[in-house]
């Protein structure tokens, strides 16, 4: 995959099917609107419900000229322009790695459908962050590991996932799968970004008293909005997370730092 022209991206991981990314270049200020045929989109493997034609779409792993999405598990890796920083975003399927939900029940994934299929994922997603020399470190996933919404935590990730993301000194993880906006970061400074507003919205923080004290730093899920997503840009010093309403509000913006050469 060739780079893209700049480290911007436009952020929707959580709202309904596909689950996609773009890394090119926005124009700001806002609103904007954009031809999304245009954007090149990438794809992390979702879908937690067990639909028919939806499941096909975002799980079947294809490539065209604006949707890359080669398998259910890969690795971006980019140069911010004029700089010497790199950036590694590693797009996992959470699905394979934690199982299915229903995303209207408010399950919890109890366990993997294909318990070798989850080790192996987890096992190539170790290498490639025990590797990552990279000045930025994303992890990408449907799933959340923290979240305060209608699904709570996934303890599955934060079991697996969250130890990985915190030995290997991970910038942030990018998730969706409740449907509003939340921006948590740990006390080590790991950033979690959730982005779930382009479908509907929903303001339930009902599992707030499971996600520790401090970690919530915004939210955003009023149903009478028009949604909304999380920009992210990252240049040579740090990488600055910005949330924006439908109409082109700015709701909230955080940074998090260029990691240190290992």
């Amino acid at each position: 995959m060739h780079a893209p022209p700049c480290a911007s991206s436009l952020w929707e991981i959580g709202a309904g099917c596909p689950t996609l990314l773009s890394t090119q270049p926005a124009r700001q200020p806002w609103p904007v609107r954009w031809d999304v045929r245009q954007l090149r989109w990438e794809q992390t493997s979702s879908c937690p419900s067990e639909t028919t034609s939806t499941t096909v779409v975002c799980r079947t792993p294809t490539t065209s000229a604006f949707r890359h999405f080669p398998k259910n598990y890969y690795r971006l890796r980019f140069k911010v322009p004029g700089t010497n920083a790199t950036v590694s975003i590693v797009m996992i399927d959470t699905v394979t790695i934690c199982g299915n939900s229903d995303d209207f029940q408010n399950e919890q994934p109890l366990h993997p459908q294909e318990l070798g299929a989850a080790r192996s994922q987890m096992s190539w997603l170790r290498k490639q962050l025990a590797n990552s020399q990279d000045d930025y470190l994303l992890v990408a996933g449907h799933y959340p590991v923290w979240s305060v919404g209608k699904h709570g935590p996934t303890t599955c990730l934060v079991k697996h996932l969250q130890p990985l993301l915190l030995k290997y000194k991970a910038t942030a993880y990018l998730c969706g799968h409740d449907h509003n906006l939340q921006y948590l970061q740990d006390k080590t400074g790991l950033g979690y970004v959730l982005s779930g507003a382009g479908n509907f919205m929903d303001d339930n923080k009902q599992h707030l008293h499971e996600v520790p004290a401090g970690y919530l730093r915004f939210f955003y899920g009023h149903a009478s909005s028009q949604g909304g997503f999380a920009y992210i840009e990252i240049n040579a010093k740090e990488m600055s997370i910005t949330y924006i309403e439908g109409k082109g509000k700015s709701l909230y913006k955080t940074s998090l730092p260029r990691r240190r050469r290992f």
